[in-house]
């Protein structure tokens, strides 16, 4: 019994070291293997697009996304400036209206008729 399992072991070892040993099948080329390659590589192509394009938007938000900022800064600054402006403008416009007051004051000293 022992020896009729030693037989068959020794068998069955030959067997998977025989397919081991054997090589390779043959590659062999057929039209639907040729459209399956050409499909993989459009595959790629597209998917290499998509990443692309992936990379594209997250540029183009980034470059919105300052470009709003920038314009709120802008924005801000000019209506300081302008604030400023109007405020300076105020200031002069007061500094005329005296100017008209004291030249009325000091022409109606000098006219004729005018008591001190």
């Amino acid at each position: 019994m022992r020896n009729i399992f030693r037989l068959a072991m020794a068998i069955g070892l030959m067997g998977v070291l025989n397919s081991c040993r054997s090589a390779p099948p043959v590659p062999r080329s057929s039209e639907a293997m040729e459209r399956s390659k050409r499909l993989l590589l459009a595959l790629d192509r597209v998917e290499a697009d998509l990443h692309q394009g992936d990379s594209e938007l997250t540029t183009y938000a980034m470059l919105l996304d300052r470009h709003q900022q920038a314009t709120q800064l802008t924005c801000q600054v000019s209506q300081q400036h302008v604030d400023e402006i109007h405020r300076l403008e105020t200031a002069q416009e007061k500094k005329r209206a005296e100017k008209r007051k004291h030249r009325s004051m000091a022409l109606a000293a000098k006219a004729p008729g005018h008591r001190s």
